[in-house]
């Protein structure tokens, strides 16, 4: 129990935290914003393994891949870490964390695709999917991929 100064416990179902009475913090947009910036980092990262081995003289095709399996872990671990404040490793949330990748991948093909009927440039369309996709990312993993317990609490 944390004390002193007319603070209280607060559960947030991360541990406890000792915060003034009625000041509880708003994990939405914290974790969202960090969520973004995440995100973009792990797009430098993949971009970087991406230009690395096509530097090396790797093909564009099997750059991509290798660049989207290692993203693919990379993006599970920064954002279960720093997002999600996920400290274990589990190969069920990985295995969901894969899993929505690939309905993620579908929802943005399928808003695309509708998209694409009022604005037939692609990089226009993609633009003005990005937001709807990265906010449908966050909560698919939010609520879907790291919604258990933190390591150390039961269920």
């Amino acid at each position: 129990m944390a004390g002193g100064g007319g603070r209280e416990p607060f559960h947030s179902g991360y541990g406890r935290l000792s915060v003034p009475p009625g000041s509880a913090p708003q994990p939405g947009l914290p974790q969202f914003v960090r969520f973004l910036l995440v995100g973009a980092l792990n797009t430098v990262i993949g971009y970087g393994i991406f230009a690395g081995l096509v530097l090396l003289g790797v093909g564009p095709t099997p750059a991509l891949v290798a660049t989207y399996v290692a993203g693919t872990l990379i993006n599970y671990f920064t954002t279960g870490r720093l997002v999600f404040n996920e400290s274990r490793s589990r190969v069920a949330s990985l295995a969901r964390f894969i899993l929505a990748y690939v309905v993620i991948y579908f929802f943005n093909l399928g808003l695309f695709i509708v998209v694409a009927g009022a604005f037939p440039n692609p990089l226009v369309t993609q633009a003005l999917c990005v937001p709807v996709v990265a906010v449908f990312s966050f909560l698919l993993f939010k609520l879907f991929v790291f919604s258990g317990p933190p390591a150390g609490r039961s269920a």
